[in-house]
């Protein structure tokens, strides 16, 4: 055997397949189902490592043929990657989602600070008015309420007759 079928071989060989043991009478049975192996014997030693020549052999004759990739890999370690690519998966799936959760909360802050910044400046704009300034606009106002005076009077008048409204109580 070649070097590299030799790495292969032993590669497969320290792979841990379930090995189902049964002893009926005086014989020890070993069986690995999942590569279809079976030895049986007296002696509960012999029959393992008979158990273990028989699968040396199957690897070697799969390797040698060219056949390692049809070599069933043992269930506990297809279970274990398939659980670990999962796990990745979860994973990746959860670090883009907190990621586009980021990118929101920055964009919505972003854009609160703005509205934020704005009124606060439009508050600081109506607060920091100069006197000469406020003086004005309250003249402005008296000058709008005298003038409404008069619409205002007549409009009380409309409503009340002796004291009492002319409107109806619904």
């Amino acid at each position: 055997m070649n070097k590299p079928n030799l790495e292969k071989s032993h590669h497969y060989r320290a792979l841990n397949y379930a090995i189902v043991l049964k002893e009926a009478g005086a014989k020890y049975h070993l069986a690995i189902p999942e590569l279809g192996l079976y030895a049986s014997g007296t002696n509960l030693d012999e029959t393992n490592r008979d158990l273990k020549l028989k699968k040396e052999n199957y690897f070697t004759a799969l390797i040698e043929a060219g056949l390692e990739d049809d070599i069933p890999l043992p269930s506990a370690l297809v279970k274990r990657d398939r659980l670990t690519d999962e796990i990745k998966l979860y994973l990746i799936k959860t670090a883009i989602t907190l990621c586009v959760a980021l990118v929101f909360a920055a964009l919505i802050a972003a854009s609160s600070y703005s509205i934020i910044r704005k009124t606060q400046k439009k508050i600081t704009a109506a607060v920091d008015v100069p006197p000469r300034i406020s003086e004005i606009r309250l003249n402005k106002y008296k000058n709008l309420l005298e003038r409404l005076q008069p619409f205002l009077s007549a409009t009380r008048e409309a409503f009340e007759l002796n004291g009492k409204s002319r409107l109806k109580a619904k």
